[in-house]
């Protein structure tokens, strides 16, 4: 800090005046006067000396004093405080000319690129960026140029690294200079972790693939031996029990044999429909809506109320046996969550294709819920049904919907695209 303080040097000016007139006073006049120089120049060596402190940033303030009456004058303002934040943050800044040629950067968006600042001040931003990204750059580059704009691009340091960056750019007009002012957010940990969800996502529907492959191959297991073992055997009993009403004379008798061998008819009704249900043929040989169509009319069968009803479009297009299996047993599970909890009076069925997509909906009038749909809560419950249906129609990459409302019935919807 330094003070120059000018009364003193309005004294001695007055005192050199007034010994003008005076031979007696010209010694002393001599000797003033080389003091005085001797005091400037002290002066010029101590302000040359503050003025490359200033420079160099390490003068906050300096004092001009006028006798009593004193001013600060201060270095650190503003813009010292904006220069200290950009040398500071991680996030690389740099300012672009209309040329493309950077004129300033902070030691962040250097060690971006793997350079010193030396090395990128001077230089064209372009070269660093990835070629196939360049046309993206200039246009993303045109934008800033104009208006706020945001754009990914790939830099490529000097080590050869591929970088990809969020480049947030606005434009620059200051003392006739026209460029672009840009920061650029490295988001090679972000892309990381993406690529990182993706493969468990990934992961997690292979598994589900390979856990529904395994629940098949137990049901076809199921359905061969239930087929060939308790369904035969009741079949069997409908023969007897045939045989049987014809040897007796006995109405009484004649009569309750009658109603047993109904009720094993409908046993055996039953047993074909588990069977069926657990691995449909109709599926494997005239496809996904014949199967749906059999099962609607095989639970119907079995009871009279509520009444199925199933509608399908005229345009149809093959569906892979995988796919088709996972519509079936969404359809399959719905129609039974509405059976056994809705107390619905009509349950449709509609199975939709066109040239984009196929939708499968199960709809009922029902008493509903208010519930909003969420997977986990519906799993907590144990209600496993809906949470399996949803994890079906993602194995195939299809949309799983459910809506719902007390007393308006409930709505679920499978959209799946059209495979090329």
């Amino acid at each position: 800090m330094v003070t120059v303080n000018l009364e003193d040097v309005g004294a001695v000016n007055e005192e050199n005046q007034e010994n003008k007139g005076n031979p007696e006073g010209s010694a002393e006049q001599d000797l003033l006067e080389k003091q005085l120089i001797s005091e400037l120049r002290g002066r010029l060596a101590e302000a040359e000396e503050i003025l490359q402190a200033i420079s160099e940033h390490k003068v906050d303030a300096f004092v001009i004093g006028a006798g009593y009456n004193e001013q600060v004058f201060t270095l650190k303002g503003a813009d010292h405080a904006y220069q200290v934040i950009l040398e500071t943050i991680n996030e690389g800044a740099a300012t672009v000319g209309a040329d493309g040629s950077i004129f300033y950067c902070n030691p962040a968006f250097a060690r971006l690129l793997h350079l010193s600042l030396e090395q990128v001040l001077g230089s064209s931003l372009i070269t660093f960026v990835h070629e196939d990204d360049k046309t993206g750059y200039l246009e993303l580059m045109e934008q800033g140029s104009v208006e706020r704009s945001k754009g990914e691009v790939t830099l490529v340091s000097a080590a050869g690294l591929s970088i990809p960056v969020l480049l947030s750019c606005s434009p620059l007009k200051l003392d006739g200079i026209k460029g672009v002012c840009l920061v650029a957010t490295d988001l090679t940990e972000q892309k990381r972790q993406i690529e990182e969800i993706k493969e468990a996502q990934e992961a997690l529907v292979e598994v589900r693939q390979r856990l529904s492959h395994s629940q098949e191959s137990e049901r076809l297991l199921l359905a061969r031996e239930l087929h060939d073992g308790p369904l035969q055997e009741v079949i069997g009993m409908t023969f007897d029990l045939l045989l049987l009403t014809q040897t007796l004379q006995n109405a009484d008798q004649l009569s309750k044999v009658n109603e047993l061998n109904n009720s094993v008819q409908k046993t055996a009704r039953h047993l074909r429909l588990m069977a069926q249900t657990l691995r449909p043929p109709v599926l494997a040989h005239l496809g996904l809506t014949a199967a749906v169509r059999a099962h609607i009319k095989q639970v119907q069968e079995t009871r009279e109320r509520p009444l199925l009803s199933f509608t399908t479009s005229e345009e149809q297009w093959s569906v892979p046996e995988e796919t088709a299996l996972a519509l079936l047993r969404i359809m399959q599970q719905a129609v039974q969550n509405a059976l056994q909890h809705a107390q619905a009076d009509h349950i449709q069925v509609a199975l939709e294709y066109d040239n984009n997509w196929l939708r499968l909906e199960i709809k009922d009038d029902g008493r509903g819920f208010i519930k909003a749909y969420d997977r986990l809560e519906l799993a907590r419950e144990g209600h496993l049904g809906v949470v399996g249906m949803a994890e079906r129609a993602e194995t195939i990459r299809g949309k799983f919907e459910i809506s719902s409302q007390p007393d308006q019935g409930t709505s679920i919807r499978v959209l799946l695209r059209r495979p090329l």
